[in-house]
């Protein structure tokens, strides 16, 4: 029966969207309309390519084709780029936008970028995902670079739509629930709010994190929500989330850890529900499917990963703080996290070989004092491989190597995250939030930010006091307050600076 309930909601969502596609092809046919000036409330420029009104021809190679409404790459070349002229000036800085884009063929490379400044700076953006500016403007336009596959065939776009706003007021935005499923889903929801949002769903068991814990790069670089459920049993509302984030059984679900972690009961209740990507990544350690994980990345990259990150497995919290740096989007490229044995003064072989079979990684960072990943491990390292530059960001403890992480890579962020370093085992929910918080993070290109129980420590402060006019959301994960509630008003006060 549930399962009969869950085709027809399947049924109505592809009704409603084949109509609204219906709908959205005669509407595209329309000239652009740029938005007038603000309101207070967001507005929506959209591009169907069926008219240059707000072509810049001094700098767009693309096929810009009036008749099919859609951009491509001319058969004469490999690579193009498409940019628009000013496509609104409005009285007030625009400081947040979100781009979506229908992408009729998919093959080869699409990377988008927005500006608000007249395109004096162009910042990545994330399809789907509100984009901060850190750059103070009221002139907005777009850029899209486009690549074809290596058989030769284009990606074809048939519309561009860019909903932005003049203000975005400092606010704090609290997700916390009673187990690591239902945080999962919370965090999910809240990156990607519409139906179909994420392209992938990343799942992974609900009683231990230690096959997910370095898998936020993985979850930045596939768009993918990161979900939970339990070893023998697929959770309803987990099913019913993966349906909703993804609205497709075609998208790629993929199974972090061995059927001892998730068996293969789970890949079967998926079948059920109709989900026919299913792929499985799993080793028989830690370490191993941390390689594994690594190697998925590295391939689904659009360049070479030139740096990787190294941590101990043991204790958790350096692999969280270097996973933001890690899924950093500035360059389009996610880098992997490799673990070593804590202690041990020679490099685990799964991380080695990873090292050995990718020779474009020519730089690592180590994240963690010399107790967590000894000297002896970073010498024996540099004998195997004595082209890898090697460097090291560490603090006294956890909280430090976090300041030391966050100074060292993230300046006038437009969001932060923010969860206890150093979580109790009370619940799920508890051990899984700095995961889920770093994940937030990555998507927003911001920091991590360790705090402790009821207080921020004093590292923590100082980087938010001289962080503040450029801070504009500040997520917290999991409960940061204990017995201190004024924790949280303390961060309001902090991040509200002029």
């Amino acid at each position: 029966m549930q399962t009969s309930r869950f085709y027809a909601h399947i049924f109505l969502i592809a009704l409603v969207v084949s109509t609204a596609l219906v709908l959205s092809f005669v509407a595209k046919r329309e000239q652009p309309t740029p938005a007038q000036l603000f309101t207070g409330g967001p507005k929506t420029f959209t591009e169907g390519f069926s008219s240059t009104a707000y072509r810049d021809i001094n700098y767009s190679t693309a096929q810009w084709d009036t008749a099919a409404g859609t951009l491509s790459v001319p058969s004469n070349r490999t690579t193009a780029l498409a940019q628009s002229l000013t496509v609104d000036t409005v009285s007030d800085p625009i400081e947040a936008a979100t781009l979506t884009s229908t992408i009729l063929v998919n093959n080869g490379l699409v990377r988008f970028y927005l500006s608000n400044d007249a395109g004096q700076t162009y910042m990545p953006v994330v399809p789907g995902h509100e984009h901060l500016f850190t750059t103070t403007g009221d002139r907005l336009k777009w850029k899209v670079e486009l690549e074809k596959d290596s058989a030769g065939i284009s990606p074809v776009l048939d519309d561009l739509t860019i909903t932005y706003r003049s203000s975005v007021p400092d606010h704090i935005v609290q997700l916390n629930a009673a187990d690591a499923v239902h945080l999962g889903i919370e965090v999910s929801r809240t990156l990607f709010p519409d139906a179909g949002g994420a392209s992938a769903v990343i799942l992974g068991r609900d009683d231990d994190v230690i096959d997910t814990f370095v898998a936020t790069p993985l979850a930045r670089s596939k768009n993918a929500a990161l979900l939970f459920t339990g070893t023998d049993l697929l959770h309803p509302d987990t099913a019913a989330e993966i349906a909703r984030a993804l609205d497709s059984t075609s998208k790629q679900i993929i199974i972090l850890g061995e059927q001892r972690a998730l068996s293969a009961v789970i890949e079967t209740q998926l079948g059920q529900l109709g989900f026919t990507n299913l792929t499985r990544i799993g080793g028989a350690t830690r370490y191993e499917t941390a390689a594994l994980i690594a190697n998925e990345l590295i391939s689904g990259n659009p360049g070479p990963a030139r740096h990787a990150y190294l941590t101990e497995a043991l204790f958790l919290a350096d692999a969280y703080s270097a996973a933001a740096p890690a899924s950093s989007l500035a360059d389009t490229v996610v880098e992997p996290i490799l673990l070593l044995e804590r202690g041990k003064s020679s490099p685990h072989r799964a991380s080695l070989n990873v090292l050995r079979g990718h020779p474009e990684i020519v730089s690592a960072t180590a994240v963690g004092g010399p107790q967590s990943i000894p000297e002896g491990a970073l010498q024996r390292l540099n004998q195997e491989l004595p082209s890898l530059a090697l460097s090291r960001e560490a603090g006294s403890d956890r909280f430090g190597t976090n300041d030391i992480v966050v100074n060292a890579h993230f300046s006038e962020p437009a969001v932060i995250a923010l969860t206890n370093g150093q979580p109790n085992g009370n619940s799920s929910a508890n051990v899984y939030a700095p995961l889920l918080a770093s994940l937030l993070a990555a998507f927003s290109d911001g920091p991590l930010l360790f705090v402790q129980p009821g207080t921020i420590p004093p590292a923590q402060v100082k980087y938010l006091y001289d962080q503040a006019p450029s801070i504009r959301k500040a997520y917290v994960v999991g409960d940061i307050t204990g017995e201190h509630p004024e924790v949280l008003e303390q961060l309001l006060n902090l991040i509200s600076r002029p």
